[in-house]
């Protein structure tokens, strides 16, 4: 997290189970949301966070080149 914006970005290219996903149910896979839950639940326990808005940006399933999260703290 930036202390200025209080949130967290994280990238993936290139992810095995998440281009598999795309191959098989294009953009009616799921994967990409159950990383985004997992990446969540982590950056609450270790950073001791209660509250974390989650927004996925973008999209290997939806035709971007990457899978992309944002992460903000929520009050």
């Amino acid at each position: 997290f930036t202390e200025e914006k209080d949130k967290l970005i994280i990238q993936i290219k290139d992810h095995p189970v998440i281009t598999h996903g795309n191959d098989l149910y294009k953009k009616d896979s799921c994967a990409c949301d159950f990383y985004g839950a997992i990446y969540s639940e982590y950056i609450k326990l270790f950073a001791n966070i209660k509250k974390i808005k989650v927004n996925h940006t973008k999209c290997v399933c939806q035709k971007d080149d990457i899978c992309e999260w944002t992460f903000k703290k929520w009050d």
